[in-house]
This record gives C-alpha cells, sequence and structure tokens, in this order.
C-alpha cells in the first residue's frame, strides 16, 4: 500500500481531486467587486491646546480618525477616510484584496501539489506502509 507521505511533506489526493479542488476555487475568485491592497488604521492625537480635553492626562484624543495607506513600489500613500460610506467601502476593498491573496495562495500550492504528484515517480522518493 502506498502511503500519502512523500518525504519533504505531506501530499493529499489525486490529481483528479486536485484538479477539481482548483476549479472550485477558481469560481469562488468569480464574486463581484473591486479589491485594493493596504492598511486601515484607527488613530487619536492630541491637539496641543493646553485648555483642550485632550491635553489631560489619560485622555486618548481627538478621533478616532480612521487612515488607509499602502506603499507602491516604495511610494507611500495615504488617504484620511470619512466615517460611514466611504470608509465601509474601504474596509470591504481591503478585505476582498486579502481574501484573494489567500485564494491565490491555495491556488499556487495546489498546483505545486498537482506537479509533485505529476513528477513524484521521477523525483521524489514515495515511501511504502
Amino acid at each position: 500500500m502506498v502511503s500519502n507521505q512523500i518525504i519533504g511533506g505531506t501530499y493529499g489526493g489525486y490529481p483528479e481531486d486536485l484538479a477539481r479542488e482548483t476549479e472550485i476555487l477558481a469560481q469562488e475568485d468569480g464574486r463581484a467587486g473591486r479589491f485594493q491592497g493596504g492598511a486601515i488604521s484607527v488613530n487619536y492625537r492630541k491637539c496641543g491646546k493646553k485648555n483642550c480635553i485632550c491635553a489631560k492626562p489619560g485622555h486618548p484624543g481627538h478621533g478616532p480618525q480612521y487612515l488607509w495607506s499602502m506603499t507602491i513600489k516604495g511610494k507611500s500613500y495615504a488617504k484620511n477616510l470619512r466615517f460611514g460610506p466611504e470608509l465601509k467601502e474601504y474596509v470591504e476593498e481591503t478585505d476582498d484584496y486579502r481574501g484573494f491573496v489567500e485564494l491565490c495562495s491555495e491556488l499556487v500550492e495546489l498546483n505545486e501539489r498537482i506537479c509533485v504528484y505529476s513528477t513524484a515517480g521521477s523525483i521524489l522518493i514515495i515511501l511504502f506502509l
């Protein structure tokens, strides 16, 4: 009986199963919508006025203020976001981006497993139990 374990890692499934899984993941990507990378941070800041409430010890400061930021080819971009529809849109787009990156990683992993399976006889040693 052949084990699912291959030296260097564990492999599960056969090419047909992996191909089916790849198709399912590709269909998941069919969701509509835009996406973009970046991060959204929530910030509070002190204004610097001596008589302001934010100057008191323990006060977090004015806010929350929402900032979207991203670096593209070494250049940083940032945008203050208004609470409401604009913030909601950016949150959805950055969440969709993270989902897309995760989906791409899963597709790459599946395709690597398909390649390992198709070349397992010539490159890797399959353990027999």
